[in-house]
């Protein structure tokens, strides 16, 4: 009787373990299928982007149409920085840069935070579009409604 018990509780140890670990490893591949899908989703943007620069004008279309002269530019990553050249490169004038990371900004560009009273613009270009409802709204909060995302543009 002793040996079944033994058996029992060490089937049923070795059950609740491999259980517990699959509820794990499949949080850990959620969150790791979440952060390739927002890299590949970076890397179509940045595509159409280059795109847009250098076949089919969308960018400087939406800029001209929408008489765009004075942009801010949120999220400083490599995007961010790719798309502050090309908005130099049409003359606009680029405001101020806003990222949540300190060390991502661009250093040819005035430097803001929520904190700060924010400088009118015609339009802030957020680029890390996988946080865009949030960033967003902490623009609304701010009194600013022509915050955009760079895939809505181009």
């Amino acid at each position: 009787m002793l040996i079944i018990l033994v058996l029992f509780s060490l089937i049923f140890g070795i059950g609740i373990g491999t259980i517990i670990t699959v509820f794990r490893c499949g949080k850990k591949l959620d969150s790791i299928t979440r952060e390739r899908d927002k890299y590949r989703r970076y890397a179509e943007i940045s595509d159409r982007m280059i795109m847009s620069e250098y076949k089919d004008g969308t960018l400087s279309t939406y800029i001209s149409v929408h008489h765009i002269k004075k942009v801010a530019v949120y999220g400083m990553g490599s995007m961010g920085h790719s798309l502050c050249e090309i908005l130099k490169k049409h003359g606009l004038d680029i405001v101020y840069v806003m990222d949540q990371e300190d060390g991502a900004l661009y250093q040819e560009c005035p430097i803001c935070t929520f904190e700060d009273d924010l400088p009118e613009v015609d339009i802030v270009i957020i680029t890390p579009v996988h946080a865009l409802d949030s960033i967003r709204k902490s623009f609304e909060n701010k009194g600013v409604y022509n915050a955009m995302s760079i895939e809505e543009i181009i």
